[in-house]
């Protein structure tokens, strides 16, 4: 696994954090479970996919069985479709870990916005302002009503929804009320910025032109309060750009060129990983060659093979994503940063009870 994801990930984190990461994750299935996480093994699809069909939950995520990544590492499926039909699997992740952290004692705001960092007199963070919508605001339920009609259309055509998105924004400002909240320790876990778009002409202007892929909280705000806390930016130009060729697989054995005429990449290279080298490489333009007979045999496999139905810290998915890497490593690295925020409160305790003492 180490060899494998050492070359997707490059220098994204160093080598004791992979090592772990990699360690620990047997346990990090154990520990999803005992969240009320369903997990399945069972066959492995024969064919090439990104997101398998509902008759499997074990599959090849990423790149592992794609030249030159198999000259590497023997090829393993590592990929583990939560229990849940069609494109749910992650909503239904999300709602196990919602219910396990609300039984613990975990109080959730929604609708709310983290704005700024609260300090004490010692310049330690204590807390955070926000402003959120109160649930019982009449203006809460329409939101709602227009997050659940755009959400997912949103993240593949989101011109096609803009106005009904404009319009949940508008209702938000319009009913958001201010708040404080203060804590012993305070983790930030946000997302990315495809939707900030000054940040993205600065750091990426390359990929001005990409339909963004995320909601209208991917602004940037989590990675403006880290640097305010005195973080500091990384790998701010790397930007995921999708063109996925598969399913069904059939499509993976044409020849994609370039403009030039040169050959983009490996096919059946992970879809991100070949957007990636024909936005860097060939300036986002390509085209896939197809001859007759394997024209024919994507249309073939068309009803097998398919169904209807962030980013705040450098992390292993940081360089190159793969399907399951970005919520693995927040689930990793949220597991790391809680660990450590729990040890710094009964550090700081211990420190207080010793000078408490007469």
């Amino acid at each position: 696994m180490r060899a494998y994801l050492k070359q997707e990930i490059g220098d994204a984190v160093d080598a004791q954090t992979l090592q772990r990461f990699c360690e620990e994750s047997p346990d990090m299935i154990e520990w999803l479970k005992d969240q009320g996480v369903r997990f399945r093994g069972g066959p492995v699809s024969s064919y090439k996919t990104s997101y398998p069909t509902d008759d499997f939950y074990l599959y090849y995520s990423g790149n592992e069985k794609a030249h030159p990544y198999s000259r590497h590492a023997r090829p393993v499926p590592r990929g583990h479709r939560v229990v849940a039909p069609g494109m749910s699997p992650g909503k239904a992740l999300f709602e196990h870990l919602c219910r396990s952290a609300k039984a613990k004692g975990v109080k959730f705001i929604p609708l709310a916005r983290v704005h700024e960092l609260i300090r004490d007199d010692g310049g330690r963070i204590r807390g955070v302002r926000y402003r959120a919508v109160a649930p019982d605001h009449p203006h809460a339920r329409k939101h709602a009503v227009l997050t659940k009609l755009t959400g997912k259309i949103g993240t593949w055509l989101p011109g096609l929804v803009k106005g009904a998105v404009d319009r949940a924004e508008e209702l938000w400002a319009d009913a958001a009320s201010d708040g404080e909240a203060y804590a012993g320790a305070v983790i930030l876990a946000a997302g990315g910025f495809i939707h900030n778009r000054e940040w993205m002409t600065e750091h990426a202007p390359d990929f001005m032109k990409i339909s963004p892929l995320g909601t209208p909280g991917d602004d940037g705000t989590g990675i403006a309060l880290g640097v305010e806390a005195g973080g500091r930016t990384d790998k701010m130009g790397n930007i995921t750009a999708w063109r996925f060729l598969s399913p069904p697989s059939g499509f993976l054995e044409g020849l994609t060129v370039g403009r030039d005429g040169r050959r983009i990449a490996n096919e059946d290279l992970y879809g991100a990983t070949h957007g990636d080298v024909m936005m860097r490489e060939f300036g986002g333009t390509g085209w896939a060659i197809y001859d007759a007979r394997t024209w024919r045999k994507v249309k073939d496999q068309i009803r097998e093979q398919t169904q209807l139905a962030g980013r705040n810290a450098i992390g292993i998915c940081s360089n190159s994503y793969v399907s399951g890497s970005s919520i693995a490593d927040c689930i990793f690295g949220g597991r790391r940063a809680g660990a450590h925020a729990a040890a710094s409160m009964q550090s700081l305790s211990g420190r207080q009870d010793t000078r408490d003492q007469p």
